[in-house]
């Protein structure tokens, strides 16, 4: 009598290959390198980070861009000077907007500030470059 041959046993691999995921850079990381660009070209900056701990007590308020510009922005918008430049940065993917942010966007933009939402550093170099700053 003829048997068939056996089937291949399939084992069970020891790992697991890592999925290949295109690498996205934290806001933390934009950020970082918006305030070296901020640094070098010598613009009156400061940037918001909220302590989540004791933000409330000393103040601070949901929504409020992560970097404020104090120096006049060089170039006019419909012959108004801006009073000065806040940043919101966000990640190159994925990053929106939260209610309070926009809110703190729209004020700002009533008193007289140039809003930028950067998704990403290049997003933020092509701002300023359109804000005059080169």
């Amino acid at each position: 009598m003829i048997f068939p041959p056996p089937k291949p046993i399939r084992t069970k691999r020891e790992f697991k290959r890592p999925a290949v995921k295109e690498q996205v850079p934290l806001e933390d990381y934009e950020q970082q390198r918006i305030i070296g660009w901020l640094l070098e070209r010598k613009i009156w900056h400061t940037a918001i980070v909220p302590d989540r701990k004791i933000c409330k007590r000393l103040g601070y308020q949901p929504g409020v861009q992560d970097v404020l510009i104090f120096d006049r922005p060089p170039v006019c918008a419909n012959g108004l000077m801006y009073v000065g430049c806040a940043v919101e940065v966000k990640r190159v993917r994925g990053g929106q907007l939260s209610p309070e942010q926009k809110i703190w966007r729209d004020a700002l933009m009533d008193r007289g500030w140039a809003v930028v939402v950067a998704h990403g550093y290049d997003e933020f170099v092509v701002s300023m470059n359109a804000l005059g700053w080169r």
